[in-house]
């Protein structure tokens, strides 16, 4: 959007379908889907904002406010960035066979596959939306799916997922005919994620067939179906951001409505 000559300023927090002003809606999230952030993740400037963006795009009042991306980690950190994914953010390419493990079938019948890290000896800080590529082959049946879920694998808490029916392999919104015993590569990408790994914690991701809310593959119910996991690259947008970074930041804080200061 910067690119574009448009100037944007994103609020971006571990809550659910809900306003960043809300806490008493945020205490409701379990782990794995913004639990660990809670209260952190409820920040109650969110009106004044508001206000001033309004104020300057609808009534031309005051000074234009500062592009900028407030966006939380996964445990409940802010940091600000002047756009996000930020623009120092280097990939880490890591491959299934060396750095990761895992292989076998995907299937509607309970064939699932996990793929493991090596430990992450100093720590990662992923920043953006991490890419899954997987070389797939076909079984006998014209298709396939995968659903994956990414893990902190030492803590066991889901970090985030990604979906993709093997038509869909290429990306965009066409789909492309699959046909049986034959070999693909998906290139599949998580959704946007902050998540820190502290040293010495792995990952892992867990492919299924399904997952989640998404529909059955065409192949779910086919016992003859299904994708064998081949191999492939994960991809890792990284960042760093010690402690003493000027980017962290505290969000305003919220309290009960009897703890309010006058």
């Amino acid at each position: 959007m910067r690119d574009a000559g448009i100037n944007p300023r994103a609020i971006a927090g571990q809550w659910a379908h809900n306003y960043p002003d809300q806490p008493d809606r945020h205490s409701e999230l379990g782990s794995g889907y913004g639990g660990e952030a809670y209260p952190n993740m409820s920040s109650m400037d969110w009106a004044v904002e508001l206000f001033g963006w309004f104020q300057y795009y609808l009534k031309d009042i005051g000074e234009e406010p500062e592009p900028m991306v407030q966006i939380q980690t996964h445990d409940g950190q802010w940091h600000v960035e002047e756009t996000w994914p930020p623009e120092d953010m280097m990939w880490q390419l890591e491959s299934i066979g060396t750095e990761w493990s895992g292989s076998g079938v995907v299937n509607g019948l309970g064939g699932s596959v996990t793929l493991a890290s090596e430990v992450y000896e100093n720590g990662v800080h992923i920043s953006g939306l991490p890419t899954l590529h997987l070389d797939v082959s076909t079984q006998a049946c014209n298709g396939g799916q995968i659903f994956a879920t990414l893990y902190d694998d030492t803590l066991d808490l889901r970090l985030g997922h990604a979906t993709m029916d093997v038509r869909y392999r290429d990306g965009g919104y066409n789909a492309n005919p699959a046909s049986p015993f034959s070999s693909y590569t998906m290139l599949m990408e998580f959704n946007p994620l902050d998540v820190i790994v502290p040293a010495g914690n792995s990952l892992r991701i867990e492919l299924t067939e399904n997952g989640e809310d998404y529909l059955p593959g065409p192949c779910a119910t086919n016992p003859l179906g299904g994708l064998s996991i081949d191999g492939g690259t994960i991809g890792l947008p990284l960042i760093d951001r010690p402690p003493n970074h000027e980017a962290w930041f505290l969000a305003p804080p919220w309290w009960d409505q009897q703890d309010i200061p006058e």
